[in-house]
């Protein structure tokens, strides 16, 4: 009987500590899925530094560059610089060599007056006028020259500005301006996305091969009118001077042509996309934009297009566009994606938008 009792006195006494460790158990267990959720918060913490870091140096590779650019402006700056310090001096020496002739002129005049009034000088009269006139004829053609001079440097200075290699941040159209455009199109894609979608029937393939569809059109497109231009231009290269300004010349006509492509679609581009328009309208104004933001991208030195080929769209199948535009896509666009662009028509699309993708590419 003793035994009996020493033994449920034993497993009363064990209950409490079994109830412990079960209690510890779930206490260990909640401190491990704190202590799993506080590592996945540092991961992202450490990949948020990794991506912070690499826009760091993506800025700084910027900066570099622009620091590169405005030396290269400074440099040329300072050689235009030199040569109009040149240029006035010989403007100087010309300006004095003219009042000097001015001067002779006028004192050779009043001798003549005085000394023509004696009588029997009638043929030195008519020598003397002729000198007169010769001079004359002699300062007209220096002043001619002269401003001819003047004429011929203000272009040179005026083509080196528009032509050389810096940025012109007046220009509408540098390349800082059309990566923003660009940013803006990805932009105005995400306010019109979801109708897209829903009335896409959740299928997405066509609606990105549209959207690329409608980049190779503005490419090619503006490309052969690059060809044409490039080609006259062309036959009047015949010697190695001659060559360098043909090679500006064209460069500018080339940028006269980007200026006026931006202007032709300017202020319909600069309409935004507030949801309140039907899918049709909204993605037949896209394709425009796109069209016609190529066909600007296109006629950039260097050329420049979305990155299709390295774009990753993530977990959403909808994210179509690419975040950087390269040089490297703008000469592979035409060739890598013609043959499946081609094979993809849009299910909704307006009938209008066809016929725009001709009217916008003049």
């Amino acid at each position: 009987m003793s035994k009996q009792k020493n033994s449920r006195h034993c497993n009363q006494a064990a209950a409490p500590q079994e109830l412990s460790f079960a209690e510890m158990g779930k206490k260990l267990h909640d401190a491990n899925i704190v202590v799993k959720q506080e590592v996945e918060e540092l991961n992202l913490v450490i990949q948020s530094l990794a991506e912070m870091e690499k826009k760091l140096h993506q800025a700084n590779m910027v900066v570099n560059h622009q620091k590169e650019e405005l030396n290269s402006v400074i440099e040329s700056f300072a050689e235009m610089g030199k040569k109009l310090h040149d240029a006035n001096i010989v403007v100087k020496q010309e300006v004095e060599e003219l009042n000097l002739v001015i001067q002779s002129l006028g004192e050779m005049e009043e001798v003549y007056k005085v000394n023509l009034k004696q009588p029997g000088l009638a043929e030195m009269e008519k020598f003397y006028k002729q000198k007169i006139q010769e001079e004359r004829s002699a300062r007209k053609e220096t002043e001619e020259e002269f401003k001819s001079f003047k004429d011929r440097m203000a272009g040179e200075v005026d083509l080196k500005l528009k032509t050389g290699d810096s940025e012109n941040m007046n220009n509408p159209v540098n390349e800082t301006r059309l990566k923003e455009m660009y940013e803006k199109l990805r932009n105005d894609w995400a306010k019109i996305k979801p109708k897209i979608k829903q009335a896409a029937q959740s299928d997405p393939e066509p609606i990105k091969v549209g959207i690329q569809r409608n980049f190779q059109s503005g490419a090619k497109g503006i490309e052969q009118k690059k060809k044409e231009i490039e080609s006259v231009f062309k036959l009047n290269a015949d010697s190695t001077e001659a060559s360098q300004k043909v090679h500006e010349y064209t460069k500018l006509t080339l940028q006269n042509l980007q200026l006026a492509v931006y202007y032709s679609f300017k202020d319909t581009a600069a309409q935004g996309f507030h949801g309140q328009e039907g899918e049709t309208h909204s993605f037949s104004n896209l394709t425009q934009k796109c069209r016609w933001l190529s066909a600007l991208l296109v006629l950039n030195d260097p050329p420049l297009q979305p990155d299709w080929k390295n774009h990753d769209p993530g977990q959403d199948a909808w994210n179509f566009f690419p975040q950087k535009i390269t040089a490297e896509s703008a000469t592979s666009l035409c060739q890598d994606h013609s043959e499946n662009v081609v094979g993809y028509s849009l299910t909704f699309q307006h009938p209008d938008v066809n016929q725009s993708e001709d009217k916008m590419m003049m």
